[in-house]
């Protein structure tokens, strides 16, 4: 969520694609400039305004549909043996000296 004095909330979006509907002759760059934000965002915007509609300028998430769908997917907790497993192979210089913490197996080799 973007904080309040931020040029693109998404009421800065509408006016945004509002300057740009009510001066299709002017160059979009022009009217980004005056706004503070760079022309790619400007075309950005205007596009999604364009096929989805006042809709379109609403916040997303940054992150690509399919891990969001993974993470709401996803169980909120892990298994115990899963998370102890996390935490020795986050721990580990390598998942070799995981699997010997967790089998118990000595270093030496045979």
């Amino acid at each position: 969520m973007a904080h309040a004095n931020a040029r693109l909330t998404p009421a800065g979006r509408l006016t945004l694609v509002e300057r740009i509907a009510a001066q299709p002759r002017r160059p979009i760059a022009h009217i980004a400039h005056e706004m503070g934000i760079s022309r790619t965002t400007a075309y950005r915007w205007w596009a999604r305004y364009q096929q989805l509609g006042q809709a379109g300028l609403a916040d997303r998430l940054s992150m690509p549909i399919h891990k969001a769908l993974l993470r709401l997917l996803s169980p909120r907790h892990a298994e115990p043996a899963t998370a102890g497993w996390r935490q020795i192979t986050k721990a580990s210089s390598s998942n070799a000296t995981a699997t010997r913490r967790l089998t118990g197996a000595s270093t030496a080799s045979s």
